[in-house]
């Protein structure tokens, strides 16, 4: 049947005040391209309602290694407690922080490949602020350029400071490793200088905070025994708020 044709049969079904018929024809014609149409509607109906209803994230963060499984309200408030400080409207915006990433130096490191991808992938997108994690893991990242040197981030004064506090790496000895990695031959007979002796690198880079002070990140870390770092990632889209967290995370005045 023609389109033509179809359209003469409704007219006639409608001349004949054959309502009934009219909307059997047209079930039997046009059920699917209907069911598409009101498919469409309500997909687009419920992405405006999303990006209508969707609070804008202001400050995103990894906590690396975080195990307490009972700090999931702990952690929503110390985000929802810092805006509201800020006095930031929080029903337009969140903060959000990642707890389920872990890295493991032994044991189970089977997860270590997604959470390093997964990091890599944001840190290069530029979607999140930070990274706080126990040291040792900390050091991994750090070594692999995750984050800035502080002194790109901090004035002096507040390098000043925080000076008590700043974690270090060694260029020196990140590029050992990496000429390592070209020259299979070349194999790094030391481990990684303590990041709390700039005294004892060749080239000192300062590019962590030790937050075992903290006591808003010490509830949380309720079973940490490793010194407790953070970082500002690379790329960071909120820098100057990510500052001002820090600040609230140390109390330090």
């Amino acid at each position: 049947m023609t389109f033509r044709e179809k359209l003469k049969k409704i007219h006639e079904a409608i001349k004949a005040g054959k309502g009934g018929a009219v909307f059997e024809y047209f079930y039997d014609y046009y059920k699917f391209e209907a069911f598409v149409v009101i498919a469409v509607l309500f997909f687009i109906g419920n992405l405006t309602y999303t990006k209508l209803t969707e609070k804008e994230i202001v400050l995103s963060g990894a906590l690396l290694n975080q195990y307490n499984i009972l700090a999931e309200e702990q952690v929503l408030d110390l985000g929802e407690n810092f805006l509201t400080e800020q006095q930031i409207d929080l029903n337009e915006n969140k903060a959000e922080f990642n707890t389920t990433l872990r890295y493991a130096h032994s044991g189970d490191s089977s997860f270590n490949d997604a959470t390093i991808q997964g990091l890599v992938a944001q840190c290069a997108g530029g979607t999140i602020d930070f990274i706080t994690g126990d040291m040792e893991a900390m050091t991994i990242f750090a070594y692999g350029d995750y984050f800035y040197d502080l002194r790109e981030v901090l004035t002096e004064e507040e390098m000043e400071l925080y000076e008590p506090y700043i974690l270090y790496i060694d260029r020196d000895y990140q590029r050992q490793v990496e000429e390592a990695l070209v020259t299979p031959e070349i194999i790094p007979t030391m481990v990684p200088p303590d990041m709390r002796y700039p005294e004892k690198m060749v080239d000192p880079v300062p590019v962590l905070i030790d937050l075992r002070e903290s006591d808003l990140l010490s509830e949380i870390y309720i079973d940490l025994v490793d010194v407790l770092c953070f970082g500002f990632t690379v790329n960071a889209p909120h820098l100057e708020l990510t500052k001002e967290f820090l600040d609230y995370l140390t109390e330090i005045e």
